[in-house]
């Protein structure tokens, strides 16, 4: 068989998706295959475009994937929602056609002047800070312009040991000299709670019976943590700024906190210095994008604005911005009515789960985490996803975490809670043999010294 020949095996198909080689349709074509192997894509019926059976690559996995009915509890925070991804966001349609560079009319994120300045300051204004840059890059690329920013080589900063590992990697570039504070554990769980301000007082005391206190450039901070534990960031700011120290918080997982007085008070709002939100985690954003804010006072905003442009791609893709700034549209003009449906059913679904027996709901300082404990977390995970076909977002040794938006779908969380109900249950039915079992083992034994 020589090359072409080939190439019209693969190419050749009909409009039903028959090749005019193999007989093969797409119908034969099984999703364990395509999950496994990526050995096709899907299409919309409707369409004259013929079904892609060329390529065995990751975009095969994710449109075979897309269709399988799996329940998202995880980020990203559009949880591919068709309908409510169609209403808001239906004029993204196919992202090749609108993937530009900086052209004529479209700005330049690195010395934004017009559309993508406007939009800046509109984030700004929706969050309350004093500038708000978006972030391509992800939050990795605010944690590590912020601490570059406000630190020179073997400064001294004071940072969370359960910081994001983008935290260690600025402490690394800048050869810096970090001081950890170990915020209080969970040992039943084994987790990580928020920091209080006895903590970091306790911290900076220690630190400055030995050294000068104006040796501590920067404290850093992760809050909310992954299980939705925030630290009392406005107290640790307020002190901090005493002594003209600057906070930067890490507010990855918060980046709806500013916008239901169901959740904790923004990092922004708390008097922060510099802040780091990630859009995609918890907002209908794609995966990547982020925003970092700067509120004005002891930080210097353009040492910080070096290190963003260093740490940003300078090809930063629009069609990430265009995501950002839907998202923060989608907030602005219909977040009170999201947000508020958003928390009555997360109210309602979080009473079911705080019923179950032998599973946990974890308290948590954000409602928005499903935290739950159970002895063998990775069985949990593990029977949530291939016998209920719900994914998760992790699991640790005693718990996993379920994330939650605005996007979800009302079936979404029903099919959570059903199958958490009949796995207790299930749970339960094991306990009671097992307890019968044991009550037959006495009785028998009894009836030996009668």
């Amino acid at each position: 068989m020589n090359c072409n020949e080939d190439k019209s095996i693969k190419m050749n198909l009909d409009k039903t998706g028959k090749s005019d080689k193999t007989e093969t349709t797409n119908k034969d074509i099984k999703y364990d295959d395509i999950l496994l192997n990526g050995n096709a894509g899907t299409t919309n019926k409707n369409s004259d475009i013929k079904p892609n059976v060329k390529y065995n690559d990751i975009l095969s996995k994710l449109d075979k994937y897309k269709d399988e009915n799996i329940v998202p509890m995880h980020m990203p925070g559009a949880k591919r929602n068709k309908e409510l991804i169609e209403l808001y966001m239906g004029d993204m349609g196919n992202p090749y056609e609108k993937d530009i560079t900086e052209i004529n009319g479209f700005d330049n994120m690195h010395n934004a002047e017009t559309i993508i300045k406007d939009a800046f300051d509109e984030a700004a204004e929706l969050y309350g800070a004093d500038e708000s840059w978006y972030l391509v890059n992800g939050s990795t690329a605010g944690n590590m312009s912020a601490i570059c920013g406000v630190t020179h080589k073997n400064d001294v900063v004071i940072m969370a040991r359960n910081c994001h590992i983008s935290v260690y990697n600025a402490v690394i570039l800048n050869e810096l000299n970090p001081v950890y504070i170990y915020p209080e554990y969970d040992e039943e769980y084994g987790y990580y709670k928020g920091i209080t301000l006895k903590e970091i007082k306790v911290i900076v005391d220690k630190y400055s019976s030995d050294h000068d206190r104006n040796d501590i450039k920067a404290v850093i901070l992760t809050s909310p943590t992954y299980e939705g534990n925030v630290s009392d960031i406005k107290s640790i700011a307020e002190y901090l700024h005493q002594y003209n120290i600057p906070l930067i918080v890490d507010e990855a997982h918060g980046a709806h906190f500013n916008f239901s007085e169901s959740f904790p008070q923004s990092a922004v709002k708390s008097g922060a210095d510099v802040v780091i939100n990630s859009v995609h985690k918890t907002l209908p954003s794609l995966t990547q994008t982020a925003i970092m804010h700067i509120n004005y006072g002891i930080v210097d905003v353009e040492r910080i604005r070096r290190y963003w442009n260093i740490y940003q791609s300078t090809s930063p893709s629009y069609i990430l911005m265009s995501s950002i700034a839907r998202s923060l549209s989608i907030v602005k003009n219909d977040g009170d009515k999201l947000f508020a449906e958003y928390v009555d059913k997360l109210t309602i679904l979080r009473n079911g789960l705080s019923e179950l027996k032998h599973i946990r709901l974890i308290n948590t300082d954000d409602i928005s985490k499903l935290v739950l404990g159970y002895k063998d977390a990775k069985w949990l995970y593990d029977t949530l996803f291939y016998k209920y076909k719900i994914q998760l977002e992790m699991s640790s040794i005693k718990y996993v975490i379920a994330m939650t938006s605005i996007f979800d779908s009302q079936e979404y969380y029903d099919r959570f809670l059903a199958a958490l109900k009949e796995i207790d249950e299930e749970l339960d039915n094991r306990v009671l043999a097992a307890l019968k079992e044991i009550d037959e083992e006495i009785d028998e034994s009894r009836g030996r010294y009668a």
